[in-house]
């Protein structure tokens, strides 16, 4: 009997082909804004270490001066000073920590000195790449004695491998290293990347993947272009010279922490507190003492990755598609009104006003179905457009599993809402009045 009643919607359908035309345009366009500013939304709300949710998370010690907070949503620095961070690093309280700052590195082939380029580069301690769940197509990272020795050695991505050596394996190759020899000892595979990226969310949590890493203890031995954040609560804090720098209380180095359990988070907390205690005995953490061990859930929300305007846009995207959805209302209640006299003649023969109901409701479906494929076709060609746009999303804007559900969810409402009403008001039709008129 279904198949009998889609026979006639599809029909119908063929019928009037610009009302059709109108209703699927109306809401192809309401589901296409829907679904591109979902699909959106999900790329910036998404966790991409939800799986290590209860196991990483970055580290705040306020350091800011006695006089203001710091200026972040929850009034403590994101980072930490260079020296706080090698002491911490160095008494070693937990197996897994992490330092970290973003640079910008001038790299080159040994033999092709000409072919530098200047590329967004991590210098990072060794545990990056498994807290973050880096991949490797060739090679390792540095060890941990590696860090702590600050050897000359560098990972490089998939990318860079194939531009300076044909995508050969470079290990043990040289790559110069703002000009110093440095040791390549793993290659990481360009499909790689967190969106957002919860691992320094300091500038912009949307740029691509660093292409160079180096051992963070290069920074002892020489500077680095800082392409992340320097801060100060101390306008007079200006120091002179790299040595300085290293040793002054300027904000600039990121720490991350792997910890196993509840009890080993407290007892990191109970260790930081204690460093900071230390401190303030030094003269130094003049504010209230406040340690902050946020996983990476929290990190996004403390970095405000989504906004209220996200919530905006896609409140309005769902207005629109009501609209939408209205328009379609109106446009089915004229044409099934036109076809009374039939579903009057049909009544008259016996035809339920049940039967009359489904019939048209199924009309109904048949025309938000053609509607989703429109919708999902040009919210297809829509998210391509945002990630032409806007080089960020180019590698990750794309319609997902979870927004092709929302799709079909849409189809299902889109009937409902525009065609229950009509249908009804079809089914109750009194055959006699048609009759007469015949």
């Amino acid at each position: 009997m279904f198949q009998y009643y889609i026979k006639l919607a599809w029909i119908s359908v063929r019928s009037t082909p610009v009302l059709t035309a109108l209703m699927v345009l109306a809401i192809g366009v309401g589901v296409a804004s829907c679904i591109t500013v979902f699909t959106l939304f999900t790329l910036l709300s998404h966790n991409p270490l939800e799986h290590k949710n209860d196991s990483v998370f970055a580290i705040q010690l306020d350091s800011w001066g006695k006089d203001e907070a710091y200026n972040f949503i929850n009034e403590v620095p994101p980072l930490l000073p260079f020296k706080d961070a090698v002491a911490l690093y160095q008494s070693k309280p937990i197996e897994n920590l992490l330092l970290m700052m973003k640079a910008g590195i001038t790299v080159s082939p040994q033999d092709a000195i000409r072919d530098k380029t200047t590329e967004i580069s991590r210098v990072t301690t060794n545990e990056f790449f498994n807290m973050f769940d880096v991949p490797f197509i060739y090679g390792k990272s540095w060890t941990d004695e590696d860090d702590r020795n600050a050897e000359e050695y560098v990972v490089i991505t998939e990318g860079l491998n194939e531009r300076f050596f044909a995508g050969e394996n470079s290990v043990g190759k040289i790559l110069l290293v703002d000009k110093t020899p440095f040791t390549i000892v793993g290659v990481v595979a360009d499909s790689w990347r967190l969106f957002p990226g919860v691992f320094d969310l300091n500038n912009t949590a949307f740029e691509e993947a660093p292409q160079v890493y180096i051992p963070f203890f290069n920074l002892s031995k020489r500077g680095y272009q800082n392409w992340g954040n320097t801060q100060s609560w101390d306008t007079e804090d200006n120091p002179r010279g790299w040595e300085e720098f290293l040793a002054s209380g300027l904000t600039w180095v990121q720490m991350w922490a792997e910890l196993e359990g509840e009890d080993e988070k407290q007892v990191f907390r109970s260790y930081l507190e204690a460093f900071v205690s230390q401190e303030k005995n030094n003269g130094r953490y003049e504010r209230p003492l406040k340690v902050l061990i946020n996983s990476p859930e929290e990190w996004l929300k403390i970095a405000e990755v989504v906004d209220s305007d996200a919530y905006i846009l896609l409140l309005m995207a769902f207005s629109f598609l009501l609209v939408c959805l209205v328009n379609s209302i109106v446009l089915l209640m004229a044409k099934f009104y036109r076809k009374a006299p039939e579903a009057g003649v049909r009544r008259a023969l016996g035809a339920s006003q049940r039967a009359i109901f489904i019939q048209h409701l199924a009309e109904a479906f048949v025309v938000a179905l053609i509607g989703g494929a429109v919708g999902i076709l040009l919210s297809i060609a829509g998210i391509a457009g945002i990630g032409y746009l806007y080089s960020y999303f180019k590698d990750v804007a794309s319609l997902n599993l979870v927004s092709l559900g929302m799709a079909l969810l849409l189809v299902v409402v889109s009937t409902l809402v525009s065609g229950v009403l009509p249908a009804y008001k079809i089914s109750r039709t009194e055959p006699a009045r048609y009759l007469k008129t015949q």
